[in-house]
């Protein structure tokens, strides 16, 4: 004792229990119990930061190692004028003034300190819930979370339910948790520091007896994707439906709450199944399937075709070793020649057509050039013999087999330019129009036809 006379001061000196006794003069007592804790070596606080709104109110209460003690505990705010202390022994209760940042630190008697940041923010002139209306069964659990404007704040959030006999909180700050208790209707209601408020309606249904999937078998192949439903009874709900797969390797969820989405990643078998927040379950078995080896376009296979025909039927042979098949058609003056080549280094067919037009030697060479590679290009090269000076003229074109026909205007390059362009472009249509003519009886002699080569409506 350090003072003993009309008030008692005391020193804890060893950890222990002892007895304090004050006595009047005229024999009347009255006895306090001092316990004595070893001093702690450290304090903190409930919370390390905080984040308030304007005019909110809030706590701090110290936390010490277990086994000590300190009666001493004196909280302060390092800006005034941002935080109004309330009470500062104890408990540190204090009120958002204005918005920033500081920080309210407790001391004990033995001077460990700790401190918590609080930032304050403008309040929320509004708030709202992340769900409006909710169907729940009764068993069935869920929690609202309450929105409010982006920089505003309010630490205390504080819900309630218009009849607990429907549905019952069960947590009630920050965030909304409730059960449904029995079919009926009720309101969940959060309320902030500053009277602002929010509702969700809250319809409780039975709760379901059993549930279905949409599909009970599904076939995917590789990659695909797909998406299964839980059904239950009419007059019952389930808003908790967690879907999960059997095998994560073959089937992969993307999407596990109300609806199973998921992803077939690889060939093989597995369940998706749904389980209400009652138990019951459903299950969908998925096969997956590899997907199958592409199939060539009607073009590419009619370019086989006759690709195949003539490597097989070939009687021919060019200087580079080419296979091709042959035959010559005669037109009032003219002999045709029409040939079709495979050059399997370049995997084309080339339709040719040598035309001697007469006894003096004028000829035309035509080579309508087909890609196996880019079926919807074609290359056309068309030469002439001038029988009086000997003069080659060639013409140029690229057209594409798909829209060519008997009346497509082709843009030609002829060299030398010195022809005349016009007439050189006629001749050049018309023999091309002649070889592809030929070309058609060549194949249609050997059970093939021109629509092989990519020529639709030749």
């Amino acid at each position: 004792m350090t003072r003993t006379n009309w008030q008692g001061d005391l020193v804890a000196v060893n950890p222990g229990v002892a007895y304090v006794t004050v006595r009047t003069y005229n024999g009347k007592e009255a006895t306090c119990k001092v316990t004595v804790k070893k001093a702690p070596s450290k304090v903190s606080l409930n919370i390390s930061s905080v984040t308030l709104g304007v005019g909110e109110k809030y706590k701090l209460s110290a936390v010490l190692p277990e086994g000590t003690a300190s009666a001493l505990r004196t909280f302060s705010t390092s800006n005034s004028n941002m935080l109004l202390m309330t009470r500062t022994s104890w408990e540190g209760e204090f009120k958002a003034i204005v918005t920033g940042t500081t920080y309210v630190t407790v001391r004990l008697y033995n001077g460990k300190t700790a401190s918590c940041k609080v930032t304050v923010r403008s309040a929320p002139y509004k708030v709202s819930l992340n769900k409006t209306a909710l169907t729940l069964g009764v068993g069935e659990t869920y929690s609202l979370s309450a929105v409010i404007p982006d920089d505003t704040a309010a630490a205390k959030r504080t819900f309630r339910t218009s009849n607990s006999s429907i549905v019952n909180m069960t947590k009630t700050n920050w965030t909304g948790s409730f059960k449904a208790m029995k079919p009926g209707t009720a309101w969940v209601t959060v309320r902030l520091y500053n009277g602002k408020e929010a509702s969700c309606k809250i319809t409780v249904k039975a709760a379901p007896s059993r549930v279905s999937l949409s599909k009970s078998n599904l076939t995917l192949t590789v990659g695909q994707s797909a998406t299964l439903y839980a059904i239950v009874p009419s007059g019952t709900a389930a808003t908790t439906r967690n879907f999960r797969s059997s095998n994560s390797s073959i089937v992969k969820m993307t999407n596990t709450s109300w609806t199973g989405s998921f992803k077939a990643m690889k060939a093989g078998t597995a369940w998706v199944t749904v389980r209400l927040y009652n138990g019951k379950e459903a299950s969908c078995k998925v096969t997956v399937v590899n997907k199958p080896a592409p199939q060539p376009s009607a073009a590419q296979q009619g370019f086989d075709r006759v690709k195949n025909y003539i490597k097989s039927h070939y009687y021919n042979i060019d200087s580079y070793g080419n296979p091709y098949i042959a035959d010559i058609y005669y037109l009032d003056d003219a002999e045709m020649f029409i040939s079709l080549k495979y050059d399997s280094y370049e995997n084309t067919i080339t339709v040719i057509s040598r035309v001697k037009t007469d006894s003096y030697s004028n000829f035309t060479w035509t080579f309508v050039t087909i890609d196996g590679d880019k079926l919807n290009n074609a290359s056309l090269l068309f030469h002439y013999v001038n029988k009086y000076d000997d003069t080659i003229y060639k013409a140029t074109a690229t057209i594409n087999p798909a829209t060519y026909n008997k009346n497509t205007i082709t843009t030609y390059s002829i060299s030398p330019s010195s022809y005349a362009v016009t007439s050189a472009a006629n001749l050049c249509k018309s023999s091309t129009d002649i070889a592809l003519n030929t070309a058609s009886l060549l194949l249609l002699d050997n059970g093939l036809s021109i629509k092989d080569l990519g020529f639709k409506s030749w």
